[in-house]
């Protein structure tokens, strides 16, 4: 694979010639093991390009094809391909396509394409993509400018104005890089509207092309870039093992995915209340399952005492990963199929179409048959937002039949959790839906609706949160943990209202 990479590298000039269909014809014998690598090492347009070649000259005569386009290039007398500057994409939650690397002077510039996800039918009716994570070797002390081609074709371009790549030379500290966005002067900035997806029609008109660029010299032979520092699946198992072992908590397995893996619920607490905490809904909003991991390990420390007066009043249940296929496969808002997961969560509303069901969305399927199961009396459910650079709850206030009480119970809530964070506010956010125009597929409209309870969602920035700023590392992993740890304060401020909701029903 490595000796093909090299000739498809050579053959990137239109002066090629013969050497790019010698190169071509390798491609297929390769695709079937190696077409991961491939399509995260060269341009994806050569690969369908290569499909077309039928049918196949014998495997000898590939071989011969192979050792005289190297000896052509002169790569047997030049640097091994090993010391180029590579990217790669393939591993858990990688997203990026490659479209050239090349010389310009005195900088290596990589020309990159966002991979979107699977096309999502019924509901959002288009193609998401947002997240990028990649990682480039070989590439220590050189200047290095990588250019991201496809962001007007992103479904919440305005995000990446403003906006500072997470990076990190040991996928552990992810810091963050200044970037432009280029072609982007007629390019006005919007929010997120409430219902979370802005309708085609009311949608900015966009340049045709923007491209997203950040240039820095890494001081080290590998360096990791990515939308929002990942969370990572092996992350996810070790975090359930390790809370599954305390004594005051239990893991419980609700269902599978459509890829196979498990939908996984921590339960700890004894009281009346039935609280629940959804996170990852939409998987590039990785900061939602480092919320979720805060709010859990404080739940679990013995020593804290608002945690224990939380868990002697509540029951409270945790989902803190919603949408694993999506997240290993590097998706910004859809499952396996297709299906964004937060417009799955009452049928009708997209004419005939029913959700959630088992063969397009078991994970919302399963989540809802527990709240059936146990009832609700608050639910939060954990996103990011890609625009605004700040903390903020997202009501139910649209919905048919909501009280007086409710939105008591909800300002009074926002309130306890300003007090309990500084990283938290009320200021910014979506605004309040109009009566009776909520969309119930959402969760968190969906949940209050069926069940007359406190229901909000948690959106968190991908930028960084204002105010207080950090311009090293914008939003982050650890104060995402720790406004999920405060969480706990919030709920408890809020107890005597919860429990005067439960007396109603």
């Amino acid at each position: 694979t490595q000796d093909l990479l090299t000739a498809l590298r050579g053959c990137s000039s239109a002066s090629a010639g013969p050497r790019m269909w010698r190169a071509l014809w390798i491609v297929p014998l390769t695709l079937q093991s190696s077409e991961g690598l491939l399509s995260q090492s060269v341009p994806s347009s050569w690969i369908s390009r290569s499909r077309s070649f039928s049918p196949l000259p014998s495997t000898s005569l590939l071989k011969r094809f192979a050792v005289s386009t190297e000896e052509e290039l002169g790569v047997a007398d030049k640097q091994s391909s090993m010391s180029r500057p590579l990217v790669s994409a393939t591993f858990d939650s990688g997203n990026i396509l490659v479209t050239d690397i090349v010389e310009d002077g005195d900088e290596i510039v990589f020309r990159l394409r966002i991979r979107p996800d699977p096309f999502t039918e019924h509901t959002d009716r288009r193609q998401h993509m947002q997240w990028f994570h990649f990682q480039a070797v070989n590439v220590q002390g050189q200047k290095c400018r990588f250019v991201i081609e496809n962001i007007a074709e992103c479904s919440y371009a305005a995000g990446f104005q403003n906006y500072k790549v997470a990076a990190s030379y040991d996928r552990d500290e992810w810091f963050r890089v200044p970037s432009e966005l280029r072609n982007a002067s007629p390019f006005q900035q919007v929010a997120r509207v409430n219902s979370d997806a802005m309708p085609a029609s009311a949608a900015p008109e966009k340049p045709k092309e923007l491209h997203l660029e950040w240039t820095l010299v890494p001081e080290q032979a590998s360096i990791s870039f990515a939308y929002f520092t990942p969370y990572s699946y092996e992350r996810h198992m070790g975090v359930i093992a390790e809370l599954a072992a305390s004594p005051a908590m239990q893991h419980e397995v609700i269902g599978t995915t459509l890829d196979g893996r498990t939908m996984d619920m921590l339960v700890t607490g004894a009281g009346p209340l039935q609280i629940w905490m959804g996170a990852r809904q939409h998987p590039g909003e990785s900061m939602a399952e480092w919320f979720a991991e805060g709010f859990l390990r404080r739940l679990a420390d013995p020593h804290d005492p608002k945690a224990k007066a939380l868990l002697r009043i509540a029951t409270v249940r945790v989902i803190p990963n919603m949408n694993p296929d999506g997240s290993v496969r590097g998706h910004l808002r859809t499952n396996a199929a297709g299906a964004n997961l937060n417009r799955e969560w009452w049928g009708g509303i997209y004419g005939d179409y029913e959700a959630p069901t088992l063969e397009r969305s078991p994970e919302v399927y399963h989540v809802m048959k527990q709240l059936e199961e146990h009832g609700c009396d608050a639910y939060i459910d954990v996103h990011g937002d890609e625009i605004i650079e700040a903390n903020f709850f997202a009501g139910a206030e649209g919905i048919p039949g909501w009280t007086e009480d409710m939105q008591n119970t909800f300002d009074h809530f926002s309130k306890a959790y300003v007090d309990a964070s500084p990283d938290f506010q009320i200021g910014l956010g979506y605004g309040k839906t109009p009566p009776g125009r909520a969309n119930l597929s959402i969760c968190c409209n969906a949940v209050a609706a069926k069940f007359g309870c406190l229901a909000v969602t948690l959106e968190q920035p991908f930028k960084d949160a204002s105010p207080p700023q950090d311009p090293k590392y914008g939003w982050s992993a650890p104060r995402a943990m720790r406004l999920g740890a405060a969480m706990v304060d919030a709920l408890l401020d809020t107890r005597e209202l919860l429990e005067a909701q439960k007396s109603l029903e």
